[in-house]
C-alpha cells in the first residue's frame, strides 16, 4: 500500500486555552482546562491522511523538553513520527480562544533553524522507509533551508521515485519552481509574496497573479491550487485556470489546520482513489470545510469520512 511521508520543519509545542481577553498589561488566568497538541503543517497532513486511512509518516526536528514532549504526544495519538533532533528547545505557541466570542488569538514562538546535519539524517531515514510510488509532502515554514537542503530533498524523490507534492513557502517554495511534481498548494499571501508583487485585493490581481506563477513557475506541477480562505479557489490541473468555490462555514469557525487537511484528503484522492484531479479538489475543499464546521481540523480522527 502507498505510504505518505510529510516532512516539517518548524514543529510547534502548542497549547489551547478559553481566556477573558484582559486589558493590554494585565494578567488573566485561563479558564477550564488547557489542551496540549502537536503543531506544524507536516504533522497536521500526516494526522488526516492516518485518519483517511492512508499510511503517513511525519519527518520532525524535535528539540529539548519540548521537542522531546511532542515526539510522545504523536505516539500517543498513533502518528508516526521520523524522528531528526536538533539542539536548543522547540518553539511554543498559545492559542487564546476568547470565552465571549470564541474568536482564537496565536503566539507562536521564536524559530529553530533545522541544521543540514539534521536534514540529511531525515532525508536518509525517509530514503530507507519509502519506496516507488510513495507520496512526499513538503509542508509549512523551514527556517534554514537552503539550496543544499533542496539538492538532497530532489535527489531523494528521484532516487525513489517519489510523487512530490508541496505546501511551502519562502525559500523552500523557491525551490519548487519549474520542478516536476504531482501538487503544489499554496495560499493568496505566499502567492504574492512568491512573485514579490503587491496584492491589490481584487479578483483580477488574483487571477492574474496565478496565471503568471502558473506560467512562469509551476508550470510542471501536475496541480496548482492557490487557496484564498473562504473565498473560491484558483486551480490549473492542465487544462487552463479552474474556480472553485469551498462550502460555507459558519462565521467565526477556526480554520486552523484546514489547509492540511485539504491536502491530506487531495493526496488520498488522486493517488490512491485514483479521482479525477478536477474532483480531487472539490471533495478536498469540501472535506476541510467540513472539518472547519465540526471544530476538528488539526485532528480530524473522529471526523466520519464521506
Amino acid at each position: 500500500m502507498l505510504k505518505l511521508f510529510t516532512i516539517t520543519g518548524n514543529l510547534l509545542a502548542e497549547t489551547t486555552a478559553v481566556y477573558e481577553f484582559p486589558r493590554q498589561g494585565s494578567t488573566v488566568r485561563a479558564i477550564g482546562e488547557s489542551k496540549f497538541q502537536v503543531g506544524g503543517k507536516g504533522v497536521n497532513v500526516a494526522r488526516a491522511a492516518t485518519a483517511l486511512g492512508l499510511p503517513a509518516f511525519a519527518a520532525v526536528f524535535p528539540a529539548g523538553f519540548n521537542g522531546a514532549k511532542c515526539v510522545q504526544m504523536l505516539k500517543r495519538d498513533g502518528v508516526a513520527a521520523i524522528v531528526s533532533e536538533i539542539p536548543g528547545e522547540t518553539r511554543c505557541g498559545l492559542v487564546c480562544s476568547d470565552m465571549r466570542t470564541g474568536v482564537q488569538t496565536t503566539f507562536l514562538g521564536t524559530d529553530l533553524p533545522v541544521s543540514a546535519e539534521a536534514f540529511k539524517n531525515a532525508v536518509e531515514k525517509i530514503g530507507k522507509s519509502s519506496e516507488e510510488g510513495d507520496i512526499i509532502a513538503l509542508c509549512g515554514s523551514f527556517p534554514g533551508w537552503s539550496g543544499n537542503f533542496a539538492g538532497m530533498f530532489f535527489n531523494l524523490c528521484a532516487k525513489n521515485r517519489l510523487n512530490i507534492c508541496a505546501d511551502t513557502y519562502g525559500p523552500p517554495l523557491d525551490s519548487f519552481a519549474g520542478k516536476k511534481c504531482g501538487i503544489v498548494k499554496i495560499n493568496r499571501r505566499e502567492l504574492f509574496e512568491f512573485l514579490k508583487m503587491r496584492d491589490g485585493g481584487s479578483e483580477r490581481d488574483f487571477c492574474r497573479a496565478f496565471e503568471n506563477a502558473r506560467r512562469t513557475a509551476f508550470a510542471n506541477a501536475g496541480i496548482f491550487a492557490v487557496t484564498d480562505g473562504p473565498s473560491p479557489i484558483l486551480a490549473d490541473v492542465g487544462c487552463g485556470t479552474e474556480k472553485i468555490s469551498p462550502p460555507k462555514i459558519s462565521h467565526g469557525t477556526c480554520t486552523t489546520g484546514c489547509g492540511d487537511a485539504m491536502l491530506a484528503r487531495l493526496i488520498s484522492e488522486i493517488f490512491v482513489r485514483k479521482t479525477a484531479l478536477l474532483e480531487a479538489l472539490k471533495l478536498a475543499a469540501a472535506y476541510a470545510s467540513a472539518l472547519a464546521g465540526a471544530g476538528c481540523a488539526t485532528d480530524p480522527r473522529q471526523f466520519k469520512f464521506k
